[in-house]
């Protein structure tokens, strides 16, 4: 893996949640957002307005343009701006938009009040089918597999908490833990063998390259896991550290904010994975 460009930016009065959002290409732009406390402005009700930076970044050059958007709680259509996971950009005929609880014309700033662009919040479920077989989860750290008669096959216990789907790759299942320590787990579909149980603190953000895996290692930095072996097959330092960070790739590339919690900063970085 190598790093192509890193853009910082001002964290001072945002937190590694703000920056979230999944990224969006059009041609060769990236369109990325997160946001801020504006406490420039105070509403009616004591609160602090809300700042939205929509970012245009040149996927080759790493050339950033920006925009600023202002929300005010007292606004007419008195819609909760929501956690930055869920927002979510749309292609326009003459633009775009973004919906983060209000939907928005990037381009006039307009509110969309049509929206019918919300975005569903994942949900971790008590059971997961997987044909005459399913998945019980005790909503705790201990998952149970049962074959079509109800009978137990096998059970893990798990470190952490479940905290993303439980998904199905031929014969292998794989999940991420996190809370109270977190692991990513890739198990054997029909026996419920432990093939790999990577220990990196919080795997609630990971993603599949290949037959390989994208995720954070528990120095924050972002890893290349073989799933099957268990082993690191590369590891990049940032600047800053990984913390509850989306992976997203765009073909062979990865891209993910970092976060240096000491200098309130956090840097946009695309990386070309090898």
């Amino acid at each position: 893996m190598k790093l192509k460009w890193q853009i910082e930016l001002s964290s001072e009065n945002s937190s590694p949640e703000d920056f979230n959002c999944q990224p969006f290409i059009i041609s060769d732009k990236i369109y990325f957002a997160y946001k801020e406390i504006d406490k420039e402005v105070i509403n009616k009700n004591g609160t602090y307005s809300i700042k939205l930076h929509l970012l245009q970044v040149h996927q080759e050059s790493g050339v950033m343009n920006s925009s600023l958007f202002q929300f005010h709680n007292n606004e007419t259509y008195k819609r909760k701006v929501e956690a930055s996971s869920l927002w979510q950009f749309q292609e326009l005929k003459n633009g775009l938009s973004i919906d983060i609880g209000i939907t928005l014309n990037t381009l006039s700033g307009q509110v969309l009040l049509e929206s019918n662009l919300r975005p569903k919040r994942v949900k971790i479920q008590n059971s997961y089918e997987f044909g005459d077989f399913h998945l019980k989860y005790n909503q705790r750290s201990t998952l149970s597999y049962h074959d079509g008669s109800n009978v137990e096959k096998w059970k893990i216990s798990m470190i952490g908490y479940l905290y993303t789907p439980i998904v199905r790759k031929d014969n292998f299942l794989h999940w991420g833990t996190a809370g109270k320590g977190g692991a990513f787990y890739f198990v054997d579909h029909p026996t419920g063998n432990i093939i790999t149980e990577f220990n990196n603190g919080d795997a609630s953000n990971y993603i599949f390259i290949g037959e390989n895996v994208l995720l954070q290692s528990k120095d924050g930095n972002l890893i290349q896991l073989n799933p099957q072996s268990g082993q690191v097959i590369s590891e990049l330092e940032l600047t800053g550290k990984l913390m509850l960070s989306k992976i997203s790739l765009f073909d062979k590339r990865a891209w993910v904010v970092s976060h240096d919690l000491i200098n309130k900063k956090a840097f946009l970085n695309l990386i070309n994975i090898g």
